[in-house]
């Protein structure tokens, strides 16, 4: 039986990776996930194929080789007489970084997943580790972005010319999935608009969701003679003077079943962030019917055509955005109609299995509901 070893220290963060090992669990995939933690970090409660591993001290998170090593040696002592036959690196620096030091060490193959922090944080900042980070790319089978735009940014800013036509050979574009609740629960829009234009943002409120800009749009469209509610959810991690607008409606959290009702009581969902590697707030979105407007050059733009469900835009350009959306208002209905066809492109079930191709091109199989050679 052959063996597939999850890296990612994302688990506990996001619901999306919960939800491709569980449609992975579907299919038989024999899948183990390692998820390494700072030491004051405890879970209980976890599946029984997900294995928690403190560490490190969170002071050293600002020392990554000395972090890394650390992490390596509890991963390898773990591991090193298991037959593990394929890693999937969730992260490039994070998680890329410990299948790289197995590759070297035991010759275990592993693809790797390119993020927003590995984008806008590690190559953006860390120039020091850049040269590492392509390292790492360069040994894996294949790599995986998000977006289309995500990668064409990456290769432009962060990758030599005469090492571009290599990585490219490896690259594969998969966007994340959203949770089947949305799937199941989905809505198409057919009314008339009401007189009151009903926006919504979801999201944590900060500086890099941006709720400044879309306050400003709001504004604009008053200006212009719109009747406009603002309806925001999230957590706030700006001063509360921010929301304090007659137009606005803040709800700090929401269940899921809230949340649903939140967007089907809307008309649009605007989220300019200035930084998104990918968005699932604005598939969810989409799945109640709304147009959406999203940040152009990010996680979400290239997934489905401009003009389609909505529009890019520059994440500050207030003119813009205000422009794309009276451009939505003027034909609503086609935007929103338009939303049903992109839907089943964010089904974790469909994704789910072109992973389990692309684990099948580095030569494993699955037969008989077992992973073999």
């Amino acid at each position: 039986m052959r063996k597939i070893l999850q890296i990612c220290n994302g688990y506990f963060g996001s619901s999306l990776y919960k939800n491709f090992f569980e449609e992975l669990r579907k299919h038989n995939i024999d899948n183990t996930v390692y998820v390494f933690t700072a030491n004051s970090i405890i879970h209980s409660n976890l599946e029984t194929d997900v294995i928690e591993e403190s560490c490190y001290k969170n002071y050293e998170r600002i020392f990554y080789h000395i972090k890394q090593k650390k992490i390596f040696n509890r991963f390898f002592k773990r591991f090193k007489t298991q037959n593990i036959d394929l890693i999937h690196a969730h992260t490039v620096f994070s998680n890329g970084d410990i299948a790289y030091r197995m590759k070297m060490k035991t010759g275990i193959p592993y693809i790797v997943a390119v993020r927003n922090t590995d984008i806008n944080l590690f190559f953006k900042y860390v120039f020091f580790l850049r040269k590492h980070g392509i390292k790492i790319l360069k040994e894996a089978e294949k790599i995986i972005f998000l977006s289309p735009k995500y990668e064409e940014e990456f290769f432009l800013r962060y990758v030599k010319k005469e090492e571009k036509e290599n990585l490219k050979k490896k690259v594969i574009i998969l966007p994340n999935g959203i949770d089947n609740f949305w799937i199941k629960n989905q809505r198409i829009y057919n009314q008339n608009l009401r007189k009151k234009i009903r926006i919504i943002q979801v999201g944590n409120i900060d500086k890099n969701k941006n709720i400044v800009t879309t306050i400003k749009v709001c504004k604009k469209l008053i200006r212009k003679g719109y009747d406009i509610e603002l309806k925001v959810i999230g957590r706030l991690y700006l001063s509360s003077k921010v929301l304090e607008e007659n137009f606005i409606k803040y709800i700090p959290f929401c269940r899921k079943d809230e949340l649903l009702e939140y967007y089907r009581n809307s008309d649009i969902f605007l989220l300019p962030s200035k930084y998104e590697t990918f968005g699932l707030v604005y598939v969810e979105a989409l799945s109640q019917g709304l147009p959406i407007i999203y940040t152009r050059g990010q996680g979400f733009d290239g997934q489905i055509l401009d003009g389609k469900v909505g529009y890019s835009v520059t994440y500050n350009n207030v003119n813009e955005i205000v422009e794309k959306i009276e451009k939505i208002l003027e034909n609503y209905e086609y935007y929103s109609t338009n939303t049903k066809q992109y839907l089943e492109k964010f089904n974790w079930e469909k994704i789910s299995e072109e992973y389990i191709k692309i684990y099948n091109e580095i030569g494993v199989k699955k037969n008989d509901n077992k992973i073999i050679k």
